[in-house]
């Protein structure tokens, strides 16, 4: 995505914080059913492209998911998988394995240590229903 940023901004100095911060670890949110492990690492789920937005081609390391029109692929081979593989292919089912369709349920779990946040929260007091509760 390209942003605009005014010429006038530019001329500006870095930025310089002074003082004492804090810093601390912000807790894993927890959805009621997203159907990926607890432990699914979600910098690893993008959808699959043969080429970059420099046409260079991409590939992909193992354990990487990727979506091919809604259908989900997981790369197998301990090299990664090579640029062109397409995973809707039958030829590379020993490459990428097809993955059932997740559950896809990402609502806040009621055991999620982050509450009251999100798209959906509090949407009944603006819109006059609950359609997101249980």
């Amino acid at each position: 995505m390209i942003r605009f940023v005014p010429a006038a901004l530019l001329l500006l100095p870095p930025l310089v914080l002074a003082g004492e911060l804090d810093v601390f670890e912000i807790p894993a949110v927890v959805f009621h059913d997203p159907g990926f492990a607890a432990d699914f690492d979600w910098l690893k789920l993008e959808i699959w492209t043969a080429l970059d937005f420099n046409d260079q081609p991409v590939s992909y390391e193992q354990g990487d998911v990727v979506s091919v029109g809604g259908d989900l692929f997981e790369c197998l081979p301990s090299g990664g998988c090579g640029a062109g593989l397409i995973p809707t292919d039958p030829s590379n089912d020993v490459i990428w394995n097809a993955l059932p369709l997740p559950a896809d349920d990402v609502r806040l779990s009621v055991d999620s240590p982050i509450q009251n946040v999100g798209l959906l929260d509090g949407t009944g007091e603006i819109f006059g229903d609950r359609f997101e509760a249980d």
